[in-house]
């Protein structure tokens, strides 16, 4: 097995956009592995990508400094308004959390 055309035979990689990343480059390989039960041919697309930081930028930097922000409002409200103090605390917790599990759901897993 080959890549018919080499690099040719990818089409449209130019069309393809990712949120998180740019493709770079890319590179075709084409080779034989020998094992003990014979022969098996292999085909290799392997690409360069750059990370694009305004993803991150807009979706965990910026929620995460605005609700940091937002949880210096307690400093301000009257100390005899607990319940508005807690809420206020409490939503915060939840809020950084979920931007957290957010995260977290779209990196690559780790062993």
């Amino acid at each position: 097995m080959r890549w018919k055309n080499g690099r040719a035979s990818i089409l449209d990689l130019d069309k393809a956009q990712f949120p998180q990343f740019t493709i770079l480059d890319y590179d075709t390989i084409s080779y034989g592995i020998y094992l003990a039960t014979g022969v098996y041919q292999r085909l290799s697309l392997s690409f360069i990508l750059q990370r694009n930081i305004g993803y991150f930028l807009f979706q965990t930097y910026l929620p995460s400094i605005l609700i940091v922000m937002l949880s210096w409002v307690s400093f301000w409200i009257n100390h005899e308004a607990t319940s508005a103090r807690v809420t206020l605390g409490i939503t915060t917790v939840l809020t950084m959390t979920t931007i957290s599990t957010g995260v977290r759901s779209s990196l690559p897993r780790i062993s």
